[in-house]
Parts: structure tokens; sequence; C-alpha cells
């Protein structure tokens, strides 16, 4: 790991802690588009709280789980993949303190901790550059997506952070695949995967699907290179098989003659 990987993480978590997480925290309210997320874990607000202030207003911080699912709200969640992290957040936030209530800072740590990640991923890609010109790509990754305009959206239950952080991440992959001495197969299922999530992340995404695809096809490995890849791991799990068998039949053709 290097030293440029480590100061760019600090410099980002730095960043993090100081919007998110210290007094007065950044993020959004909601414009009405929490429950779509927050329906599918029964995550509401405060019975307490006024509905003026719910909407449109400041961002809310504490919230309750319930056991019982809202009347009038959908039974099937509404699918983004945004629900990781907040699935995540949520496991998290009920084995660290009350099941009963939620933070949002805890979808925010979990958010975090995925952009450091992909953030990360995208300056290990540029492994190849010389010093100069990957500290520049530090600087720029720091200065470009270190915005607030995009962190504020951390402590939020908006689709964007999983747009963001799993696009961040496809470009790391796609980044790796272009960087590879030899594409293999952990390249292609990366870019996949990562492309699938980003596309899963909001419904404005999906035309994005086409551009990734042709671009994919360009960088994807030869199939014949995938072929013999699954070739050699399928011969892999079927040795111990075939040594069985051998074992096993040869003893038994021996008595019989």
């Amino acid at each position: 790991m290097s030293r440029l990987l480590i100061a760019v993480w600090i410099a980002a978590g730095g960043i993090l802690v100081f919007l998110l997480f210290v007094p007065p925290v950044v993020g959004l309210a909601d414009q009405g588009d929490y429950g779509r997320i927050t329906s599918a874990f029964k995550i509401q607000y405060p019975p307490d709280l006024p509905k003026a202030d719910r909407d449109f207003c400041y961002i809310q911080t504490k919230f309750v789980v319930i056991r019982d699912r809202r009347s009038g709200s959908a039974r099937l969640p509404y699918f983004s993949s945004e629900l990781l992290f907040v699935g995540a957040a949520v496991t998290l936030h009920s084995i660290l303190f009350n099941p009963s209530t939620f933070d949002i800072r805890a979808l925010g740590a979990v958010h975090s901790v995925a952009f450091l990640a992909a953030l990360g991923l995208v300056l290990y890609s540029g492994s190849l550059l010389s010093r100069t010109p990957k500290t520049a790509l530090a600087v720029l990754l720091l200065f470009i997506f270190g915005d607030i305009g995009y962190l504020a959206y951390f402590n939020s239950f908006f689709s964007e952070p999983a747009s963001f952080v799993f696009g961040l991440a496809y470009i790391g992959s796609a980044l790796q695949l272009v960087g590879a001495h030899r594409r293999t197969l952990w390249h292609l299922s990366f870019v996949t995967i990562s492309a699938s999530l980003f596309i899963a992340a909001k419904s404005q995404n999906i035309p994005l699907a086409a551009v990734i695809a042709g671009f994919s096809l360009v960088l994807y490995p030869d199939p014949a290179d995938i072929g013999q890849a699954v070739e050699r791991r399928l011969r892999c799990v079927g040795l111990p098989y075939s040594c069985c068998s051998r074992n096993i039949v040869q003893p038994c053709e021996r008595n019989q003659k």
C-alpha cells in the first residue's frame, strides 16, 4: 500500500468526518422520496416530530424502526442498489445500538466506507503512472469527488450515493481492466458487477447501460480466454472426484476379473 493512497484516505476521511459526523452535520432533507427506501426496512419519522419538520425542511438524523408495516405502504420494496447500503446500515445500527431506532449517520458511515474503497480502487488503478501524474490524479480525486455537493447525499435516503459510489467503482474496475497485462475472468466479473450496481442505483442510469455495454465489448477479454479459465477451474473442481472414482472403480474391475 503506497503512502499516496494512505494520504488520500486520511484526507478524504477527514473531509467525511467533518461534514457528516461533526455537529452541525451536513445532509439533505426529505423531499418526499425517502419512503421508497425506508419502507423496505420499516423506518419512520418519530411520532412526536411535527409534520412541517419532516419534508422540505432540514436534515433529520433520528428515526424509529417499527415492527408492523405502515398501512398503505407497498409490500414490494423500491428496487435500487442503494438498498444494499441501507440494509447494511440498519443491521450495523441494530447490533451496536437500539434496534428500534435508527440514526441516519450510520448510513453515512456505510456510504463513507464504500466511497473510500472506491476512491482507493481508482487511485490503485493508476499504479502504472509515474509519481507526478499519480499525485495529480490524487489531488483531482479529492477536489472533485470530495465536494460537499456529492457527500451531502451520504446522510440521506436518496439513491444518489449508490449511483456515485458504484459509478466510481466502475471507473476503477475499468481502469484495472485496461491496465492489466492479461485480462482475466476476475476483471470481467468485477467490471460487470460494478456496472450492474451502478445501473441499478437509479432508473435514470438505465439508458447508460447501452453505452457501458458498447464500451465493455472493447475492454472485455477474448471469449476463448474466458472459456479456458472456466475449463481450468472446472478441472480443479473435478480433480478430486476423478481421483476418487479411479480408486473405487479400478478395484471393482479387478475383483470382477
